[in-house]
């Protein structure tokens, strides 16, 4: 698999993804070594609610490993 170095990135979930007591996983790691990874997880309270799993998953993100991290109507944006 290929690496790309970003700066900022949006992860968008789309509504009808979400199942509730689903629990969603990401890695995050430095471009091209893989090093230093990121694991968070997290889990929806209801199906469809991508916008409480956005930020769940924000909220997992922010302030770990250099990331920080916002969510918004099932987008989460991340940025290192």
């Amino acid at each position: 698999m290929s690496s790309v170095a970003w700066s900022s990135e949006t992860l968008s979930i789309p509504t009808a993804s979400v199942l509730d007591g689903e629990t969603w996983h990401l890695t995050l790691s430095d471009a091209g070594s893989g090093a230093n990874p990121l694991a968070v997880q997290a889990t929806a309270s209801a199906t469809g609610d991508a916008t409480g799993l956005a930020s769940a998953l924000a909220t997992a993100i922010n302030g770990n490993g250099g990331y920080s991290a916002t969510a918004s109507n099932g987008d989460v944006t991340i940025t290192r």
